[in-house]
């Protein structure tokens, strides 16, 4: 709600913010991972603020999404994030370091929530990079 509020008065508070979010997705051990999933949507409620970082923060999604250690409705959450992440933000060089992971999701899904979600997230990522998906279409 800061965010919001503040607006782009937010944005130099970013860079100290950042490091501590990002640990929360690599050591929250909770049994259903809520503060990776209030990190997650504060993400998500960030939006285009966070174009200088984003990449830092969406391979760190990526690997909350693919962790099949982590609760489904959180790896399902994080791939929700992840698409409406890569609407708002520049992910053009990114293409490699998103596509073949959501691939590999949708190709291991044994849920259908989760496969529909790496579908999706893989569309976001289509309609961002365009005509360079073509390179990665072969593998999807």
């Amino acid at each position: 709600k800061l965010c919001l509020a503040l607006g782009d008065e937010f944005q130099p508070m970013i860079p100290r913010l950042l490091p501590a979010m990002l640990a929360v997705l690599v050591s929250d051990r909770a049994r259903k991972r809520e503060p990776t999933v209030q990190v997650l949507r504060a993400f998500e409620t960030f939006g285009s603020e966070l174009d200088d970082y984003v990449t830092l923060i969406l391979p760190s999604v990526l690997r909350v999404a693919e962790d099949r250690a982590i609760p489904n409705t959180v790896r399902k959450e994080a791939m929700v994030t992840l698409r409406r992440l890569v609407e708002v933000l520049p992910v053009a060089d990114l293409g490699s370091c998103l596509v073949h992971p959501l691939a590999r999701i949708a190709s291991q899904a044994d849920v259908k929530d989760l496969f529909i979600q790496a579908l999706n997230s893989l569309v976001a990522v289509a309609l961002q990079i365009r005509k360079e998906f073509a390179l990665f279409a072969p593998t999807v």
